[in-house]
């Protein structure tokens, strides 16, 4: 039979959110087609290597094509409008189409030419920071941006970059890199500090040192999938005392 699971949305933070959910997917009873926006499609292209799952544009999308629809497009939001934002997105996902998560993984790596790459471009010691969401109550303010590089070359990082689609004012900004740079960038990263956004879900699923920083959305429910030894999530006055936990942490582990 074949099925359809859409996700309408081009924040790309969901379609990382949805991978653990497509690893549980039961490909031996049925063909599914993940349907999302074509600006998507580059960072969905490894799925279709890791599982028998295809991909389809959500702007041709016809329901007559498919035995049955998981719409996952606003769940999350329902769920959060009624019971409160304290469950995982993942969680979401997978009770809405009732599947039980037995493989947790994010399936997600960084091709080895491109963490090379990176890494050249980037060097051995620098701190990669995320701090523009796509909702501003989420974002770092020009002031904050200020102090967290400043506090991150305090603690010993030799080059602080930011990655977003502009130039950020007061830090050197890695700018319009396409999905594999971007995985790239993170992969090669001593250290991740990220608000919530895709930057932040992205280092997650790689298992990069991560710093979270939160403001209105649930730090321990978003960040459920995530390794505990490499993520600490923090508000923003408690940055430092974050990064030293977090490197304490990595030493150990």
């Amino acid at each position: 039979m074949n099925c359809a699971l859409i996700r309408n949305s081009k924040h790309l933070g969901d379609l990382v959110a949805l991978r653990p959910v497509i690893a549980n997917l039961d490909y031996d009873k049925h063909q599914y087609y993940l349907i999302i926006p074509p600006a998507l499609n580059e960072a969905a292209d490894d799925l279709t290597k890791l599982f028998p799952i295809k991909i389809k544009d959500v702007n041709h999308f016809d329901i007559e094509d498919y035995d049955f629809v998981l719409n996952v497009s606003s769940c999350d939001a329902h769920y959060w409008q009624t019971h409160g934002n304290n469950h995982s997105k993942i969680d979401i996902f997978a009770q809405h189409i009732g599947i039980t998560l037995q493989d947790k993984s994010f399936h997600l790596h960084s091709e080895e030419e491109e963490s090379q790459k990176a890494k050249s471009l980037i060097g051995e010691n620098c701190a990669v920071v995320c701090p523009v969401a796509t909702s501003r109550l989420r974002s770092l303010s020009p002031e904050q941006i200020a102090i967290a590089s400043r506090t991150l070359h305090e603690c010993g990082y030799d080059r602080v970059i930011g990655v977003h689609t502009r130039p950020i004012n007061g830090l050197e900004t890695l700018c319009n890199l396409n999905y594999k740079q971007f995985v790239g960038v993170l992969d090669a990263a001593e250290l991740v500090v990220s608000v919530d956004s895709a930057g932040m879900w992205l280092a997650g699923a790689l298992n990069r040192p991560l710093v979270a920083l939160f403001s209105i959305t649930d730090a321990a429910s978003t960040t459920k999938y995530f390794n505990p030894d490499r993520t600490i999530f923090a508000d923003f006055p408690h940055i430092k005392e974050a990064i030293h936990e977090l490197r304490t942490r990595t030493r150990l582990d």
